[in-house]
């Protein structure tokens, strides 16, 4: 069987195991049980954006990505460094450089689109060829991002009730960014044909690494086949619940607390080690999610697809409930048509962007 055959083959058989299914039909069942919540809690189809009155669109897609994580910028021991590049036609190389100089930052750094999902458009900047490359091809506003080079990267879920005095972490997710083992025979596209969980997103591991598919991978050499936390695009996730613990759940929830009106969404950090997740110590912020935002621990393989429906249940009848009180206090997020509008512009400018 040839490398296409063996690729839709094994595309078929990932639809066995459910994390795998398309974003299209795992959440069918979701859409049901939001008209359900409408009824309950007599609300409207925008109460999505009715949470998180610190962000502009209470955190949702189309939000702005540098608006959400600037809340948390007074602790920039705890906050990977960002910068927010705008649209083409109000910028140009020159200035980028000259703010790229006068903030310190060394090559290389992250780029990724100012709203966007799922990890598109996120690309590792090596020299400035890379650069020059991203702002010919990116038309919207961008960020550029401190290069975090910690080993371990997590997702914290954050629920606020509005009134309470302080919120939980309700998820905890590690994600682990997979290697491949060479054997000194193999080219990496077959060892990602041959790797039993990587053939079923060989897709994706074989559009990321498109340059060394051919390439004998060197015996014993581990090789990074993925370099983005998303699981879409082949990060595999684990429940972490019981990874961070003492003062650094302390100091998580000390600075979620900080930031007045934020309900409801997920953080992605990275820690220095295993050491820094108990110590409170050496972790950064990467990014701040909020209405849109799940409890991606549900994608562990242990975890069944009745597990995960009642895990994201559970979260959407959460965000009801706080847009319900937010309501009442007077937030009452977007119109619809603000929020379809927000929708139709997210789509239009979200082209894709190859992603590393």
């Amino acid at each position: 069987m040839n490398t296409e055959l063996k690729k839709k083959y094994y595309k078929v058989l990932s639809l066995r195991h459910w994390e795998f299914l398309p974003a299209y039909i795992f959440y069918i069942p979701v859409f049901f049980y939001y008209l359900f919540l409408m009824v309950k809690y007599r609300i409207s189809p925008t109460a999505i954006s009715a949470v998180n009155p610190c962000f502009k669109a209470g955190g949702m897609a189309f939000d702005s990505k540098f608006n959400m994580i600037s809340k948390f910028f007074h602790y920039p021991d705890y906050v990977a460094k960002t910068l927010l590049i705008p649209s083409k036609n109000k910028r140009n190389l020159p200035s980028i450089l000259e703010e790229i100089q006068a903030n310190n930052f060394d090559y290389p750094f992250i780029t990724k689109p100012d709203r966007g999902h799922r990890g598109n458009g996120f690309k590792i900047i090596r020299n400035l060829t890379d650069l020059i490359d991203y702002i010919k091809i990116c038309e919207r506003s961008f960020l550029i991002q401190q290069y975090i080079e910690y080993p371990l990267e997590y997702g914290i879920f954050w629920v606020k009730i509005p009134g309470e005095a302080k919120g939980k972490i309700t998820s905890i997710t590690r994600k682990i960014l997979p290697y491949l083992k060479g054997d000194g025979k193999s080219t990496l596209a077959d060892l990602i044909l041959a790797d039993r969980r990587a053939r079923y997103m060989a897709n994706a591991y074989f559009e990321k690494n498109k340059n060394d598919l051919e390439k004998v991978i060197t015996e014993n050499t581990m090789y990074r086949i993925c370099s983005a936390g998303n699981h879409c695009q082949g990060a595999i996730f684990e429940d972490g619940v019981y990874d961070l613990s003492g003062k650094t759940l302390e100091k998580l929830e000390e600075i979620c607390n900080s930031v007045k009106g934020y309900d409801f969404g997920r953080m992605d950090i990275k820690f220095n080690g295993k050491e820094a997740l108990a110590s409170g110590k050496n972790f950064k912020i990467l990014e701040v999610n909020g209405s849109e935002a799940e409890s991606t621990h549900i994608y562990d393989r242990k975890y069944s697809l009745l597990y995960a429906y009642k895990t994201l249940y559970k979260q959407w009848d959460t965000l009801f409930k706080i847009a319900k009180i937010n309501r009442k206090n007077g937030f009452y997020g977007l119109t619809a048509s603000k929020l379809l509008s927000g929708y139709i512009d997210f789509f239009k400018e979200n082209k894709e962007i190859k992603s590393d």
